[in-house]
């Protein structure tokens, strides 16, 4: 009787886990359809944008629009450090860290990162809303990329 109550308790627990992961997912699709109004009304411009870029993002989401290639397994636990200095670390869930350096620059609707070397996670134009970074990348049919400042 208590290995059926156990097993019984474990179920609930594993539907609960799943379910709460799920409802994070669902949110993170309709915050990134939000992030451009949010971002328009910042009104960022060179020098208040890079300011509010420095800082320590975890990643939270992808959206690919013409494809099914990226996976959100594939970024889990991915830590990007953006620092005054021009210096930035990508940490690939400690099985890879990636040292190098950043700036923005003007694109064709606002602004974008460049890295050397290159990350692909942040191509794309910037959207930033409270303390979500977006990397809009679907116009060229890549993927958008979701961070969220720590």
């Amino acid at each position: 009787m208590k290995n059926i109550i156990l097993i019984f308790l474990s179920l609930i627990f594993l539907v609960n886990v799943n379910s709460c992961s799920s409802e994070s997912n669902k949110f993170h699709p309709d915050l990134m359809d939000e992030m451009h109004v949010c971002h328009e009304n910042s009104n960022y411009d060179s020098t208040t944008i890079l300011s509010a870029l420095v800082g320590t993002y975890d990643w939270r989401y992808v959206r690919v629009a013409m494809s099914s290639y990226e996976s959100d397994e594939d970024y889990n636990g991915w830590m990007l450090q953006l620092n005054n200095d021009g210096s930035f670390e990508l940490n690939q869930n400690d099985t890879n860290t990636v040292l190098g350096n950043w700036f923005i620059e003007k694109s064709l609707a606002s602004f974008q990162i460049n890295t050397q070397p290159t990350i692909e996670s942040v191509w794309g134009e910037i959207l930033i809303c409270d303390s979500y970074l977006m990397f809009f990348n679907s116009p060229l049919d890549g993927p958008d990329h979701l961070y969220q400042k720590r």
